[in-house]
């Protein structure tokens, strides 16, 4: 469990940024801090299909620029766990920009939903994983993928012809 001080951290950052926190920001901040999962599944597995997400409610959903954030802001980096951002069962709204982006640490996104496109050209990652995700499309030409496999796993067959993977680099 993290300390008072570094709860602290956190959440003085987060508002210098965001201004105030929804409670579906607090959970996620405070899981990839403590380095824990931020699960936001029902109870009710028929709601957990990410192919529903527009079922879903607001309990659920946070910005792409959250992530953005997390990913990219060297205060905010500095508070995150080894064990990066591990995200199952949310909504991300809006468009997650990586482009260029240096993320040393790992980004697992299981059973989520995005509602627009993931744009990760020339990015620099140490792990990439969309199992089960459902995606609009993956933008990653010239992406590097260092230490393990670039995972996207989908249920969606048809979105096999909007993954844009040109000159990417993954290292086994």
């Amino acid at each position: 469990m993290m300390g008072d001080s570094a709860d602290h951290q956190w959440l003085t950052s987060a508002r210098e940024k965001f201004g105030v926190l929804t409670e579906v920001d607090e959970k996620l901040f405070r899981a990839v801090v403590e380095g824990k999962t931020a699960d936001f599944r029902s109870n009710t597995d028929e709601l957990n299909d990410p192919a529903k997400s527009d079922e879903w409610n607001h309990e659920r959903s946070f910005s792409a620029n959250r992530i953005v954030w997390l990913c990219t802001n060297t205060k905010a980096r500095e508070l995150l766990s080894h064990r990066g951002i591990h995200i199952i069962g949310a909504k991300v709204e809006g468009e997650l920009d990586l482009s260029f982006a240096t993320i040393e640490m790992p980004l697992k996104f299981m059973r989520c939903a995005f509602s627009n496109s993931i744009s990760l050209e020339q990015a620099r990652l140490r792990f990439l994983s969309l199992e089960g995700t459902h995606l609009v499309s993956v933008v990653a030409a010239g992406i590097q993928v260092e230490g393990s496999v670039l995972r996207i796993l989908t249920y969606s067959a048809e979105f096999l012809d909007r993954i844009f993977l040109e000159s990417a680099i993954v290292y086994l």
